[in-house]
């Protein structure tokens, strides 16, 4: 335990004092912010067709379903992040110098796992803030109110938030060259994934649909990886329940692919 609390505090150390990490985290305020704050202005718009869709979703308390939608493109820019910092470990060797100082290589994953727990928090966090924000701007036609589904929807962009960085954090390590990995990821999760799950996602003739979301980071997006047993599972009352399995088997996956790789350093 004493030496994961000094691996947590070097971690911080390197962080603390990282130009890029000022950068990454400046680029992520601003784009969660930003983003929901360029869709707000949208609603004086008056030919904008929807118009009067956007006047509602940012009242409270729809204002919690709107933002923590929003906030998980942004929430990317922090598993480009966590790209970044293990394939500096893994490019400039500094992780030898933890595991000379007596650090094994589970607790170098340990590290990087808790550095993803708290980044996931802050950007729920950030989240619920910026909702408080824009509801307060609409407060004079709703009222402050929160239901349990908007909690439960912060949980659910938390565990997205982590599982795409254990995601992305698996391209780290298999790659272990920060542009080439990002890149990649970026192509794999931004284009690859979504063009086949486009081309695969159709009605007929043997209900496929949606069998694009196989796919681990659509998996973890949209959680309805089991949507093509919908036949077998539509009359079943766990069906909902039975979705959610299959992107946690996803983010325990890579947690264990993480682990494993984390295992393997020379």
């Amino acid at each position: 335990m004493r030496k994961l609390r000094w691996l947590l505090w070097t971690e911080w150390l390197i962080l603390s004092k990282s130009v890029v990490c000022v950068i990454f985290a400046i680029t992520w305020l601003t784009c969660a912010f930003g983003l929901p704050f360029i869709i707000y202005l949208q609603r004086n718009d008056p030919n904008n067709r929807f118009k009067t869709l956007l006047e509602e979703a940012f009242t409270f308390p729809t204002v919690f379903n709107t933002i923590g939608v929003l906030e998980l493109l942004p929430a990317q820019i922090l598993s480009l992040f966590i790209i970044y910092i293990v394939c500096q470990d893994l490019e400039h060797k500094t992780y030898r110098l933890r595991l000379i100082n007596g650090s094994n290589r589970i607790d170098l994953f340990l590290s990087k796992f808790i550095v993803i727990i708290v980044l996931s928090f802050l950007i729920t966090l950030n989240a619920f803030l910026n909702s408080l924000i824009f509801g307060y701007l609409e407060m004079s036609s709703s009222f402050f109110s929160i239901r349990f589904k908007d909690v439960v929807l912060f949980i659910v962009l938390a565990i997205q938030s982590a599982g795409f960085m254990l995601y992305a954090m698996l391209f780290g390590l298999f790659f272990k060259k920060a542009g080439l990995a990002i890149m990649l990821f970026l192509v794999w999760f931004g284009a690859v994934e979504r063009v086949i799950a486009q081309t695969i996602n159709f009605n007929y003739p043997f209900q496929l649909y949606p069998l694009g979301s196989c796919l681990p980071g659509k998996a973890i997006e949209d959680r309805t990886i089991l949507d093509i047993f919908r036949p077998i599972l539509i009359n079943i009352n766990s069906y909902e329940s039975v979705k959610w399995f299959s992107a946690f088997f996803w983010i325990i996956l890579s947690i264990y692919l993480c682990n494993f790789l984390f295992k393997k350093f020379e």
